[in-house]
């Protein structure tokens, strides 16, 4: 007999009614835990926006806000909510759950990056702006794609990708020659390198989540 039982009820209390496919309780299970990590890395970095110099505070706010808004979402999604019905491919006979919530989270995260990235490169508050606007056409793009049951999806997946090829030549070009001017090339690289390495990963994830109906 357990001392303390385990359980999780969010498909009882929050059934998806409605979709042919659905979060199941292992993928609940999942985003708790992914919950509880942003939750962490939010308290443990607010910790620092006290205690960080009030002139080095700027990035400490730019990703305390980032991970308070990614726990929100990330909660959102593990309690099976932030989300909406949409018809698969095809004859659209079956409906899948498309959790709207993680690009709430995207519209803050990736413009969050970018314009840390641009701060620390030292590049103009003109290249910072367009990149944080391409970076809402990255995800709003994409979005809409998700939203798309035709093959139409994929011109919104095909700006979206644009959009995303214009935000890495300008953080890998622009912003590391400005980088090197204020003597920050190698930090900025390391980071900018891993920014993009990790964006990259979206387009992919996309094609066989959202974009497939999965």
């Amino acid at each position: 007999m357990s001392i303390l039982p385990r359980g999780n009820d969010v498909l009882s209390i929050n059934p998806p009614v409605g979709v042919d496919s659905a979060l199941s309780e292992h993928g609940s299970d999942w985003l708790w835990a992914v919950t509880a990590i942003y939750l962490v890395a939010f308290l443990g970095l607010l910790v620092f926006c006290f205690t960080a110099p009030e002139s080095d505070r700027v990035f400490h706010y730019l990703f305390t806000v980032a991970l308070l808004v990614g726990s929100v979402t990330y909660f959102a999604q593990a309690s099976d909510l932030g989300w909406s019905a949409v018809r698969d491919d095809g004859s659209g006979a079956t409906t899948h759950q498309l959790f709207y919530a993680r690009y709430i989270n995207w519209v803050v995260s990736f413009p969050s990056v970018a314009l840390a990235l641009g701060l620390l490169s030292g590049v103009s508050w003109t290249t910072i702006f367009t990149n944080v606007a391409v970076t809402w056409l990255w995800v709003l793009a994409y979005l809409a794609a998700a939203f798309t049951p035709t093959a139409y999806k994929w011109g919104f997946f095909a700006f979206g990708t644009l959009a995303y090829a214009i935000l890495a030549t300008s953080t890998l070009n622009e912003s590391r020659e400005a980088a090197a001017r204020s003597g920050v090339s190698r930090d900025y690289v390391v980071l900018a390198g891993w920014a993009n390495l990790l964006w990259l990963l979206y387009p992919v994830a996309f094609g066989l989540g959202d974009g497939s109906g999965t």
